[in-house]
């Protein structure tokens, strides 16, 4: 797995943010808040997020954006409730193979076969009574 090159830890109010008892969140709701997060919070550091929930019959890519300098960018997002698991390790490599096939359709059809790319991973933390924390891991593993 590659080295993660980069990681924010963030604090600070969202505006999707809606405060209630982060426990009580299905696995699934807890995701969509997740990722709700990490899109805002890609927007707010210079990227374009191009898509969201994008899926194919080879698999789903959680947000697909673009960098400030032109790089797509394939984030695969983490929702938890605490911060003692490492997102990266919970990344299989059945779940890797995925992801990079289901990137290389996506860049099939939308003709960006020369264009530079990149997995990122963003682990968002719902821990009980704190603001949900984020962590960006840039070019996170190898394909």
């Amino acid at each position: 797995m590659g080295q993660a090159r980069i990681r924010y830890g963030m604090s600070y109010d969202f505006t999707s943010v809606i405060w209630c008892n982060m426990s009580q969140l299905t696995s699934k709701s807890l995701g969509e808040r997740g990722e709700t997060l990490a899109a805002e919070y890609l927007t707010q550091h210079g990227y374009r997020v191009l898509a969201r929930n994008w899926r194919t019959r080879l698999g789903e890519l959680d947000i697909v954006a673009e960098s400030a300098d032109g790089i797509r960018v394939f984030v695969e997002v983490k929702s938890r409730h605490t911060a003692e698991a490492n997102p990266l390790e919970s990344i299989t490599l059945r779940k890797r193979k995925l992801l990079v096939s289901t990137a290389h359709y996506y860049l099939t059809e939308q003709q960006l076969n020369d264009t530079h790319w990149r997995f990122d991973v963003i682990s968002v933390i719902f821990a009980p009574h704190q603001r949900p924390r984020i962590e960006h891991y840039q070019d996170a593993f190898d394909w």
